[in-house]
């Protein structure tokens, strides 16, 4: 694992890691273990979340904290809402891997040197 991929357990738990840092990108992937396509995107954001270490990736269990869930408008899983602060950025609905490097190639590389992967 890695130091900026969390998985969120609460409300309050989401609210403290997105105000830490307001000039920060965060990815917000909501997901339900009945997925299809969950593992392969477990597998996809992870491997975004060690290339670019200065966002914050957050794991939200869609079913379990509904109240994130709602609060987002979520409909669907798996579903990606990147931040920057508490300013939306981006919405990706289902498992879509080009839209989802696309959208951090535009957003977070200004601030975080992806590093390469060997």
């Amino acid at each position: 694992m890695t130091d900026n991929f969390i998985t969120v357990n609460s409300a309050t738990h989401i609210q403290k890691l997105l105000s830490e840092d307001l000039t920060r990108v965060s990815l917000i992937y909501f997901w339900v273990p009945w997925a299809e396509q969950r593992e392969r995107m477990d597998e996809v954001v992870l491997g975004l979340a060690k290339r670019y270490h200065m966002t914050l990736f957050l794991k939200v269990k869609a079913q379990e904290l509904a109240d994130i869930t709602e609060s987002f408008d979520i409909e669907a899983a798996p579903y990606f809402v990147i931040l920057r602060g508490h300013t939306f950025l981006v919405r990706i609905s289902g498992a879509d891997e080009v839209a989802l490097n696309q959208a951090l190639e535009t957003h977070a590389r200004a601030l975080d040197s992806p590093i390469s992967i060997s």
